[in-house]
């Protein structure tokens, strides 16, 4: 059964301090709440580290009838920080990722959370999801990187992701989808700037010859965007620190999350992302072709038809470049925390190498 579109007639609210028990009590009746029931006090506390926006827990307290209400949710709220609140308004991260859930996410097989409430304001500076609260649940660490097993389940995701939207012209098309040459494109006219910034932030982290990877993509971006052809959805982010890994259950073993960079794009490039950032260089190198087979059976069994191994394998190579645009881009236009240095020089570097060891230069269109 299909859930209810996560929209709701309650009064707009961005912020774990405007929430009251009355406006949740509002929110959950076109949701998960029978008539009977009333949500009667309320508890939050910040989860997460997020740079883009942060992560409440709510915990409910109800009365009467509880029916399939939620006993916690997660809220996602705006960042505070202006860099990032000003980045993620001029990208749309936030107005998208509402509309991601309120349009799409019902549509597909791969698993995300359920959505109780989604709205953002006129002006895209303010939103809120209201998610179902994954539990238990196992993060992986990006920096210590991913096991071979918990790889093979993120790339069958990446492919339920893409089979379920291929060639989808009521998803890919729109009016909110973003171009992804055009989006890119329009990020990209900064790279040289950009770069120069990367270079200036990450010396003392990231060796040189990883470093003149960036300078070498600079001269080769226009032939990268000419390879961006949008034929199926791309969550754009697709890394450890967006799966929710739930132990002991292989019905349902991971939850992807954080769907504010989606859009339409090449098959394959979700992959390359993944296998670049988030497997040890040396884990990537002894298993990434397995992997990537794992991830083109999987495409097959879910319907699609006349993408070959071989185009499989050269989209691979030339995506490895998505990784090291969105690295590049978001490393130096977030808030600049110790964290988010050691992960983004960690990203350089693992795509760095992934470049170097699969010639990608030479998978791009000419």
């Amino acid at each position: 059964m299909i859930p209810p579109k996560p929209v709701s007639s309650a009064t707009p609210v961005y912020s774990t301090e405007a929430m009251t028990p009355e406006w949740l009590t509002e929110v959950l009746r076109h949701s998960a709440l029978p008539a009977g029931g009333a949500v009667v006090d309320l508890r939050t506390e910040k989860i997460g580290t997020g740079q883009i926006g942060e992560c409440h827990r709510l915990v409910p307290t109800y009365a009467g009838d509880l029916g399939e209400a939620p006993h916690s949710l997660v809220a996602k709220l705006p960042s505070k920080d202006p860099a990032s609140l000003e980045f993620a308004r001029g990208a749309r991260l936030y107005a998208v990722e509402v509309d991601f859930y309120r349009d799409v996410a019902h549509e597909l097989t791969v698993r995300t959370p359920r959505c109780y409430h989604a709205d953002v304001s006129p002006d895209e500076r303010e939103f809120i999801l209201l998610l179902e609260d994954i539990d238990p649940v196992e993060m992986q660490d990006q920096l210590t990187g991913a096991t071979t097993t918990s790889a093979a389940v993120a790339v069958r995701q990446a492919a339920a992701l893409h089979a379920s939207s291929w060639g989808r012209k009521d998803i890919l098309g729109l009016p909110w989808q973003r171009d992804p040459a055009a989006f890119w494109g329009q990020l990209g006219a900064n790279l040289p700037a950009l770069q120069a910034a990367v270079r200036a932030r990450y010396a003392d982290l990231v060796a040189p010859e990883h470093l003149e990877i960036g300078d070498r993509f600079v001269e080769a971006f226009p032939r990268w965007l000419s390879s961006l052809r949008s034929q199926c959805l791309w969550h754009c982010d697709y890394r450890l620190d967006n799966m929710l890994f739930r132990p002991g259950d292989t019905a349902d073993p991971l939850v992807v999350v954080d769907w504010q960079g989606i859009m339409p794009g090449p098959p394959v490039a979700d992959v390359s992302y993944f296998l670049g950032n988030s497997l040890t260089e040396s884990d990537r190198h002894a298993n990434e072709r397995d992997l990537l087979r794992e991830y083109h059976d999987a495409l097959r069994s879910g319907g699609v038809d006349g993408f070959s191994w071989d185009d499989c394998l050269t989209a691979y190579r030339a995506q490895a470049f998505a990784g090291f645009v969105v690295t590049l881009v978001a490393s130096v236009q977030v808030e600049q925390t110790e964290r988010g240095d050691r992960m983004f020089s960690t990203m350089l570097r693992r795509h760095a190498d992934q470049v170097l060891h699969n010639d990608s230069f030479d998978a791009l269109p000419a």
